[in-house]
This record gives structure tokens, C-alpha cells and sequence, in this order.
């Protein structure tokens, strides 16, 4: 199916924005082919790839609708329908019904995503689509990794492997994903919104580690620090009785990369201010 010249802009704004900060909300007239112009946006992120997407409705014919439309633009991608009569996550792109995805037994059966899209995102505000997506998209709960809060102000997470760590940093209004390990160099991954940085902080974790090294690490949930471990710590935190094996490690390793990882949030900041002139 050919896009028309405006459609073909608007795809292509679409992924940009996509690209450069991990989410984007697409606003078209009526009469534009919303519908034709998101399933060529699914195309653009996920065709040739293994990556997962869902795109949710509110209701049972804009469900319908959507996955009709999708497979004219689209022929060569799986797909398959989350609602009231069928739940098949089967395809690599699931058309479903937020009602009925939004129950506790619907939800535990949804496998990791890779692109989510919602169709009339204003309805996203009200309801059971508010409560999918806050419920869905809390990276924190459904990451192999524990992310400890390293000072209790919700500003700085740090989740920790064998082999690598991640980070959220939030400074001045944005967050900033920052990742490192043995033999990786330590990097930006993201900046944006909180969820953006998670994800890509969550992402790299996944990528240099394994489920055995995951399961490893919540051993140290239940331990207590080390003897070396509590010798690098500062005084405060030697005292703190409730200190375990893994939040000891989050620390040592901020502390530990502490440099590396302010200079590069300063210098994202930096080069955005500059943008900004």
C-alpha cells in the first residue's frame, strides 16, 4: 500500500521523534488515516526485527479496524488480538482491547514489549487505559534487576550485575541513563523522560547479563554486606543495620564511578543548554 506524501511526513516525523526520545504522542486531522499512518510507524520500528509491539484500543471495532488496516500496510508482519473472545499474544503485533487487557490474569500473560501504540491516545487520561499503562510500563517492577534508590530521594537508581550496571540520574528536569561494567566503557545511553531512561538502562543490563547472574544477585537481596564491602563505605552507611549485600554493591558502584557518570550527565546537559541557544 502506497502512503500519501503528507502520510509519508508524518511516518517519518513519527520515527524521528521515536528515535531521538524513546516516545512521541502523533496528533493528525480527521480524514488524515490515522490508522494507516501508525501501522506504517509499527512497520518503520519493528519489521525485519525480532521486537514485539502491541497497539491498544478502547474499543472492540476500533480493535478490529486497526489489525484490518495494519495487514494492508503491512502484509508480511504476524499478528494476533487480545480481547473479550480471543488472548493470543502470538503474533509479533498484538491488536488489544484495553478492558480486557487490563485484568490481572491478561496481564500476568503479556510478554515483554518492544513498541506500545496507543490509538486516541486522549482517552489514555481516564479509566482502565491509565491504569494498564502506569501498571505496564513500570519498568522498576518488571526488571530482572533490583534498582536500589541510592539516597531515598527518588533522583538517582542504580541497578547492578556480575558483569555491568545501569543508572537513572535525574538533573535539572531531565533524566539521564548512563550504564558501564567490566571491559565497557561507561556511557550515555539515554536522556528524556523517566521511563525513556529505564528502559535504556534496563536494556543494557539485559544485554550484558544473563538470568543466571539476575537470580545470583537476589541471593544478596537477603545477605548483609560484606566485611570488604562495608570497609569502603562511608561511616553513615556502615551504621545502617538494614544495609544488604546488593545495596552495598549500587553503592560501591556509583562511588566508584561517580566521576564518570557526573561528567557525562553535565555534558548531555551542556550540549541540550546549547541546543537550546
Amino acid at each position: 500500500m502506497m502512503l500519501r506524501p503528507r502520510q509519508k511526513v508524518f511516518v517519518e516525523r513519527s520515527l524521528a521523534a521515536l528515535d531521538t526520545h524513546g516516545n512521541t504522542l502523533s496528533v493528525a486531522p480527521t480524514g488524515a488515516g490515522k490508522t494507516i499512518m501508525l501501522s506504517a510507524v509499527v512497520q518503520g520500528r519493528i519489521a525485519g526485527t525480532a521486537a514485539k509491539a502491541a497497539v491498544l484500543a478502547h474499543r472492540d471495532e476500533l480493535t478490529a479496524q486497526n489489525r484490518a488496516k495494519f495487514g494492508r500496510v503491512a502484509p508480511g508482519i504476524a499478528t494476533s488480538v487480545v480481547d473479550a473472545s480471543q488472548k493470543s499474544w502470538a503474533g509479533q503485533v498484538t491488536f488489544a482491547m484495553v478492558p480486557t487487557l487490563a485484568r490481572a490474569a491478561n496481564l500476568e500473560a503479556m510478554p515483554a514489549l518492544d513498541l506500545l501504540v496507543i490509538d486516541e491516545a486522549h482517552h489514555a487520561d481516564t479509566g482502565s487505559l491509565s491504569d494498564f499503562v502506569m501498571t505496564e510500563i513500570d519498568l522498576l517492577k518488571r526488571s530482572s534487576f533490583q534498582w536500589c534508590d541510592l539516597f531515598g530521594d527518588d533522583a538517582a537508581l542504580l541497578a547492578n550485575g556480575f558483569n555491568a550496571w545501569a543508572g537513572a540520574f535525574f538533573l535539572e528536569g531531565d533524566w539521564h541513563a548512563v550504564g558501564g561494567g567490566k571491559g565497557l566503557p561507561t556511557r550515555l545511553l539515554a536522556v528524556g523522560e523517566r521511563l525513556v531512561t529505564l528502559a535504556a538502562a534496563d536494556d543494557w543490563l539485559n544485554t550484558h547479563e544473563s538470568d543466571e547472574s539476575a537470580h545470583k544477585t537476589e541471593r544478596w537481596l537477603r545477605e548483609g554486606p560484606t566485611d570488604r564491602q562495608l570497609a569502603f563505605l562511608p561511616a553513615e552507611r556502615r551504621a545502617d543495620l538494614s544495609l544488604t549485600r546488593y545495596q552495598a554493591s549500587a553503592l560501591l558502584t556509583f562511588q566508584f564511578n561517580r566521576q564518570a557518570i557526573r561528567t557525562l550527565v553535565r555534558s548531555a546537559r551542556a550540549d541540550a543548554l546549547g541546543r537550546a541557544a
